[in-house]
């Protein structure tokens, strides 16, 4: 496809596949937007929850001048810290981002967490 490469767009969520995990929606996302000309930088591909945070940051920090939006899952536990750093991160930057919603236990997590649930979905 011969195309002019449009804005570039940062997608944060699991992309794991290749080691061994399911397909994730991010990734059948990215491939989807790489077709259409979108300039897409993924992350994160670490295994380590701990790691996998880091590279998200660290990706949002490196990246910051060729994206201009950013695409975000949350998932309910341990995952939802991830989605609270990098929004907030994004804030900073002063760059847009789309939250997605994934997963059956993040109405529970709302229940037991209302407050740090809002501050996320109302930043």
């Amino acid at each position: 496809m011969n195309c002019e490469k449009k804005s570039g767009i940062l997608l944060v969520g699991n992309f794991l596949s290749q080691k061994g995990r399911s397909y994730g929606v991010c990734e059948d996302l990215a491939q989807h937007l790489k077709k259409t000309c979108w300039q897409v930088i993924t992350t994160s591909n670490k295994r380590c929850r701990i790691a996998r945070m880091l590279d998200m940051i660290m990706t949002s920090w490196r990246y910051r001048k060729i994206y201009s939006v950013a695409y975000i899952e949350v998932y309910s536990g341990l995952a939802f810290i991830w989605a609270e750093v990098v929004s907030s991160m994004l804030s900073l930057l002063k760059k847009k981002y789309i939250l997605t919603l994934h997963g059956g236990g993040l109405v529970d997590f709302e229940r037991r967490w209302p407050n740090r649930f809002k501050r996320l979905m109302t930043k």
